[in-house]
């Protein structure tokens, strides 16, 4: 999250992107597109984050019949501004011992905290899309 939340911060679009895994990138709808939407979609200075929605692990075997494993981390942070406070649920795989190109970010999901219940934590709409997700 400290390497999202920098590279949003500074408006750093390659930076941004280089945390998503290659496969999200290809199957996500318009990717270039949401990196700079994201950028407008955030306003004011960071201020702080809270990581009490996670993070949860997961693992399994790829569906390719050699055994081979993956690891992921899903994570829900609340993160304020000076301007705005928002929900950010993110997936990610740290490792895909068969597809190198899976290994990073494959979803994050932003909505502004007004527009969710503030009492339970946030995953988006529980599709896993990959790339940026808004409102969603």
């Amino acid at each position: 999250m400290d390497k999202v939340l920098e590279a949003i911060k500074n408006k750093d679009n390659v930076e941004l992107k280089a945390l998503f895994s290659q496969k999200a990138i290809a199957q996500a709808e318009e990717f270039g597109q949401s990196i700079d939407d994201l950028i407008d979609y955030f306003q004011g200075d960071f201020v702080s984050y809270n990581d009490w929605g996670g993070p949860g692990s997961f693992d399994g075997l790829n569906d390719d019949g050699t055994g081979r494993n993956w690891k992921r981390i899903d994570s829900t942070y609340d993160v304020e501004t000076s301007e705005q406070k928002y929900r950010f649920a993110i997936q990610e795989f740290v490792q895909d011992i068969a597809d190198k190109n899976n290994v990073g970010v494959w979803s994050l999901y932003i909505i502004k905290m007004e527009d969710t219940d503030s009492q339970f934590a946030y995953w988006g709409d529980g599709k896993n899309t990959p790339g940026i997700n808004f409102n969603k």
